[in-house]
């Protein structure tokens, strides 16, 4: 059983290796993008969960009403 601790970053990493070593098929598995989507109504917490997983795990917050908004000001 893996254990989740401080070093289970390295560890993770050593496994990835072997496998990689293995099968390089792995590698291009691991470079797809995360995409994560968060679907609600006005104020239902949406932009705070996007900055809290932007904190924790340093995914990059998209809004779309911000997109849609920035492209309707340019045009």
């Amino acid at each position: 059983m893996f254990m989740m601790g401080t070093r289970a970053p390295a560890r993770i990493l050593q496994v990835v290796r072997q496998l990689a070593s293995r099968d390089k098929s792995i590698i291009m598995e691991l470079k797809k993008p995360q995409v994560v989507f968060f679907l609600g109504g006005p104020g239902s917490g949406k932009g705070t969960q996007s900055a809290l997983i932007n904190e924790k795990f340093g995914f990059k917050h998209l809004s779309a009403g911000d997109l849609l908004r920035e492209e309707v000001q340019v045009r």
